[in-house]
């Protein structure tokens, strides 16, 4: 919530669906029912319901992040100097990665009400918990949809595999070396777009406004 609340302050324009938009002040208040209200299912809900017996499904960490915050957390969209490439297809290619969770079953693994019943002689599902980096800033693009369903060349989302028993999980498919905690204590470091990590000209002032005082993880 803090983190929205100095999007707003900086004009930052939120995406869902095929539209980019301002919040109202009310909104910022309660981002829950603006921003993840286009774009949700209660993921977080069907996804603890379908697993209640069998908590080695999913790592403790994730369980924990479903049960408190709910699931959704997107914050794609753009921005002239924090967020440049969003629907801007022309150079320079900036991916700042923003901060997203959505987790979501692989729409080829089995169904969800049935994930629950895994065992060690079947093979493991993948929870999706974001897109790479660049489909982030690409997937404004309707051509960007038609070449992904086409191909498999694209980036590889950011996963988890299950069952995971674990109290933390490592996510596959990132750019860093992380698990699921680690990939929220780095947004939070970065003010909710990390990607900016590897690009030597950024800019700073905004990106200390977004992170100053946020508490450790």
């Amino acid at each position: 919530m803090t983190l929205v609340g100095r999007l707003y302050e900086l004009g930052f324009e939120f995406w869902s669906g095929d539209e980019h938009f301002l919040l109202t002040e009310m909104e910022v208040a309660e981002p829950w029912s603006a921003i993840w209200s286009r774009d949700t299912s209660d993921v977080g809900v069907q996804i603890l319901e379908c697993t209640p017996d069998t908590p080695r499904v999913l790592p403790l960490s994730l369980r924990v992040w479903l049960s408190e915050v709910g699931g959704r957390v997107q914050f794609e969209g753009r921005h002239p100097v924090v967020c440049p490439y969003l629907g801007n297809p022309g150079p320079p290619l900036i991916y700042t990665d923003p901060f997203s969770i959505i987790p979501a079953f692989d729409p080829t693994a089995m169904p969800l009400v049935e994930f629950g019943t895994d065992t060690e002689d079947e093979p493991a599902d993948i929870l999706i918990m974001s897109w790479a980096d660049q489909e982030k800033s690409m997937y404004w693009s309707k051509k960007f949809w038609a070449e992904k369903r086409r191909s498999e060349d694209l980036p590889q989302d950011y996963e988890i595999t299950c069952p995971n028993g674990a109290i933390d999980a490592k996510i596959e498919g990132i750019w860093y070396e992380t698990t699921f905690v680690g990939y929220i204590r780095k947004n939070f470091q970065w003010g909710g777009f990390p990607g900016w990590e590897r690009y030597p000209n950024r800019p700073e002032k905004e990106l200390q406004f977004l992170r100053e005082g946020l508490l450790p993880i």
